[in-house]
């Protein structure tokens, strides 16, 4: 089984090989983009886009925000 980290490739969040046509379809962009895309790490990748990405293969973005008085807030 492979870690996944903020270094790794966008493409090892597509845990169930979503076709690259379909995800291109979902994400309205043409099939270039998104093998570029997969090839750049995680972290350097803006939220939208990611959120497109994981949402397209079937996934989900939360994100949660600790703030300094220890209150916790998901979105």
């Amino acid at each position: 089984m492979t870690t996944i980290n903020s270094k790794s490739d966008i493409k090892a969040l597509n845990i169930n090989n979503t076709k690259l046509d379909v995800v291109a379809m979902t994400m309205n962009v043409q099939k270039a983009a998104v093998s570029k895309l997969q090839r750049k790490p995680i972290s350097s990748i803006s939220t939208d886009k990611l959120r497109a990405f994981l949402e397209a293969v079937g996934g989900e973005l939360t994100a949660v925000i600790k703030l300094p008085n220890g209150e916790v807030i998901s979105i």
